[in-house]
């Protein structure tokens, strides 16, 4: 631990209390358990408890249709800058790097569906330190010699451990045995923030511009060991580490809620903060972007000063933005008082069937024999009633009409259709749409597209502004990596792009616009190609490469070398001719 500025201590702990918002964290709780399809509190006994699943319908169906436009294989973000070069580089490095070096889809996926329930939704990429790697060398000295110094070469750091004499080779050549400890490069990781582990000071409008933004998570005392930080400070700080929240055992829906503070030695788990402060902590008058790390009853294990305001590891989204706001409305939102209204008149309608299946029966008490009341409760066909007496058991047989309940729900539907987009028509067809032309099929399901295109492409620039981040992030502190790019391993040197380059959306999400686009790639190839046996000079190989290259992109047919050469990497004879 480290002793810090009362002052600074005092912030921390005023600006923490300040970002609790229980409003907030209510009406996140109240759409998962939509979702889930928790009862509503009001079932009675006897009456129809079925809940409508409008939330969690809706929800899916976003979660498929933008996932499947993003890993479909088609970049709908990439880096844009006058180093077309670099840029692309940049692009394949950071989508592999987030999709096939980590589960990018998982982390994709849940950011995604965390933002559509829960109003908006965090995600970090950060660098992780990796511990040193052990190996045990037996070489002789002029190997071990060269191994050393294509090491040092390379930039990779190393410490000898241990050494001592080995038997000599075969050629009598002096061989040692030497314990080395390599250290490894850093590894850059992205993560899907749960809400409930993630705080922000609530007047901020961006992340960036919060005076404070962090998160809390639960991480056992081996853990921060790993870390270097002291075991015995780590046993008497944490504070309690029961997870009270009620959006994580909404979330858990009770499945998780034991309390691993119980555990004791390295396994216990505490609370531990990562946060970013903004505080004047060296008196200059101007306010520092501080990272300081904690446990959850404040005690300071450090504190670095950061070199810019942008330095966090936090982006977030929002489906449905509300103006000037960081947080806005969630797809759950749209969809919930439906789902309520569609509850109430599903449990009517399957009520009113209840009863007239099941009739009300007037029973006098002079007529009830000892079997009367069993069988008039045994509800088969051709049953037989036995009572005593003249005063027999009577049926009141209601005429139930389904037609107004059930037009009711209809009704539901479509509105549940004009808020959120997804209709009938784009989620597959059904026996009427058959009858439909289909010129109004396309143009209802496009009309029903931009709605989900709206949630897509906020999303999506959610997600350029994370692997802009993240290209920030190798840039600094990288490390030359190789990566597969246009179907070959290529070495890259982050540390060489360009600092001001950005990751921008690419126009035409969703399925639709890629088959247009698709079609229009088609067309453009077909001038190309006329062009090219006409002899023109508007059109070389390479654009006439890169129009095949987007054909083979958009129909995702894998990787554009399986089929077309690139015109720049092919060897040329004198003549000019490809060898």
């Amino acid at each position: 631990m480290i002793d810090i500025s009362p002052d600074l201590l005092a912030f921390i702990k005023e600006e923490y209390d300040r970002c609790r918002d229980d409003t907030l964290e209510d009406e996140r709780t109240t759409a998962i358990e939509r979702y889930n399809g928790e009862p509503y509190g009001d079932e009675q006994d006897g009456r129809s408890q079925v809940v409508a699943r409008d939330t969690a319908e809706t929800t899916d169906y976003m979660v498929i249709s933008i996932l499947r436009t993003i890993v479909s294989g088609d970049r709908v973000v990439q880096f844009v800058h006058k180093n077309a070069e670099a840029a692309h580089q940049a692009t394949e490095t950071i989508m592999h790097l987030l999709m096939d070096e980590q589960d990018g889809y998982r982390i994709l996926h849940d950011w995604l569906k965390a933002g559509l329930l829960e109003k908006n939704a965090v995600a970090m990429t950060y660098g992780e330190p990796q511990q040193p790697k052990r190996e045990v060398l037996t070489e002789p000295v002029s190997q071990l010699l060269a191994w050393a110094q294509k090491a040092e070469e390379g930039g990779v750091a190393f410490r000898i451990i241990e050494e001592e004499d080995a038997e000599p080779d075969e050629t009598g050549e002096e061989r040692k045995r030497v314990s080395v400890q390599i250290d490894q490069p850093t590894k850059f990781c992205d993560s899907a923030v749960p809400n409930e582990e993630f705080y922000c000071s609530p007047d901020a409008r961006t992340i960036t511009e919060a005076l404070l933004k962090g998160r809390k998570r639960l991480r056992t005392i081996n853990d921060l060991i790993a870390e270097g930080i002291d075991e015995a400070e780590l046993t008497m700080s944490g504070g309690d580490a029961i997870n009270d929240s009620q959006l994580a055992l909404a979330r858990d829906e009770d499945r998780n809620a034991a309390n691993t503070g119980a555990r004791r030695g390295q396994a216990k788990a505490i609370w531990w903060h990562e946060e970013y402060v903004t505080f004047d902590a060296n008196g200059d008058g101007i306010a520092e972007l501080l990272y300081v790390r904690r446990t959850g009853d404040y005690k300071v294990f450090s504190v670095d000063e950061m070199e810019d305001p942008d330095d966090h590891p936090f982006e977030d989204w929002c489906p449905f933005p509300m103006q000037h706001r960081r947080i806005g409305q969630s797809v759950a939102d749209k969809v919930m008082d439906l789902e309520r209204i569609s509850t109430v008149l599903l449990r009517q309608s399957l009520d009113g069937i209840y009863l007239a299946n099941a009739p009300v029966t007037w029973l006098h008490e002079d007529a009830i024999g000892e079997n009367t009341i069993e069988d008039i409760l045994s509800v088969r066909p051709g049953a037989i009633r036995r009572w005593k007496g003249s005063q027999k058991p009577e049926t009141t047989q209601d005429r139930f009409d389904p037609t107004s309940g059930f037009e009711a729900l209809e009704y539901m539907e479509r509105k549940r259709e004009s808020r959120t987009g997804i209709t009938r028509l784009n989620q597959g067809l059904d026996d009427e749409t058959l009858n439909d032309t289909a010129k109004g099929q396309a143009q209802l399901i496009q009309k029903g597209e931009q709605m989900e295109e709206y949630v897509a492409r906020n999303f999506v620039n959610g997600l350029a502004r994370l692997i802009t981040k993240k290209a920030r992030l190798l840039k600094r502190h990288g490390a030359p990596i190789t990566v597969p790019i246009d179907g070959k391993y290529v070495e890259v040197d982050p540390t060489q792009w360009p600092e001001d380059m950005i990751a921008r959306v690419k126009v035409g999400l969703g399925a639709t616009r890629k088959d247009t686009r698709l079609a229009f790639r088609r067309e453009v190839l077909g001038y190309q190609t006329a062009a090219l046996e006409a002899g023109l000079g508007i059109v070389d190989e390479k654009k006439f490469y890169n129009s095949a290259k987007g054909i083979i992109n958009d129909a995702q047919l894998g990787d554009v070398s399986e089929y077309f050469n690139d015109p720049d990497e092919l060897e040329m004879d004198q003549e000019g001719n490809p060898v």
